[in-house]
């Protein structure tokens, strides 16, 4: 696996019960990072924190998946080129999401004065 492929299905045709890839022998998430050890730990919560991120780009370029999908591309190629302590990365990730609430605001992450909606479905 080489990543995306979850933007491109997220909680559709694998599900949403599929299971994390810190399960399955042979990935990233479980050679490099493992299960429940420190790194396992802040690799979630860094996970929670860049939930922020994800969500204040989509609010803020009117839905766009292709946006959080670029995103992602360079949170890992930065994660892979950049060598820092993995505390000093994840706690950059809780700078930016701690930024991102006190200058947009928690409710939704967005200065516009209305949010983007999905299309209503139209009538036959």
């Amino acid at each position: 696996m080489v990543g995306g492929e979850r933007e491109l299905d997220p909680g559709g045709r694998l599900g949403p019960l599929a299971p994390p890839l810190f399960f399955i022998e042979g990935s990233f998430q479980h050679d490099a990072v493992g299960f429940a050890t420190t790194g396992f730990w802040l690799f979630l919560a860094g996970i929670v924190a860049l939930s922020f991120a994800f969500t204040w780009i989509y609010n803020n370029t009117e839905r766009s998946i292709l946006g959080i999908i670029v995103f992602h591309g360079w949170v890992n190629f930065t994660a892979e080129t950049i060598v820092a302590p993995d505390p000093l990365y994840y706690g950059l990730w809780f700078v930016l999401a701690g930024a991102i609430v006190a200058i947009w605001g928690a409710e939704t992450m967005s200065n516009a004065p209305e949010m983007p909606h999905p299309p209503l479905p139209s009538n036959p």
